[in-house]
């Protein structure tokens, strides 16, 4: 969460404050919103949590789903597609799909089989399923 500052110009005053948003009180006459201060993270501080690509929707078009893909990701795709039956069948089914649900047990296997088989990078089938 941000910290905002903000003086009042015609005391000088200077308010500092947590919040999503700065304060409507701030924001009019009288004040000045003169700084925003990210924090920034230590070195224990976890790293934050990739936020989703489209909002949280669970449910993508099929061009939504494959961009969660790298160009290089969908080309080691298709070229092992051609070495294996197994993957041909699932993106020939996605390929066939409206829409991809990203809960769909389907959409969670095979997204782990790419995973399994080298095809995306480890950990890349969360961040994927994420959306």
């Amino acid at each position: 969460m941000p910290t905002f500052r903000a003086t009042n110009l015609a005391t000088q005053e200077v308010t500092e404050y947590d919040a999503e948003l700065p304060q409507a009180e701030h924001l009019g006459a009288g004040w000045q919103l003169s700084e925003v201060i990210t924090p920034v993270p230590g070195p224990d501080d976890p790293p934050p949590e990739p936020q989703p690509i489209y909002g949280g929707r669970r449910v993508l078009t099929h061009l939504e789903f494959l961009r969660l893909f790298t160009m290089e990701e969908r080309i080691a795709m298709r070229r092992a597609s051609k070495l294996s039956e197994v993957l041909e069948d699932y993106l020939d089914l996605l390929k066939l799909a409206q829409e991809i649900n990203l809960d769909d047990p389907d959409t969670v296997a095979g997204v782990q089989m790419m995973e399994a088989g080298e095809l995306i990078g480890a950990g890349r089938a969360a961040g994927v399923l994420r959306g």
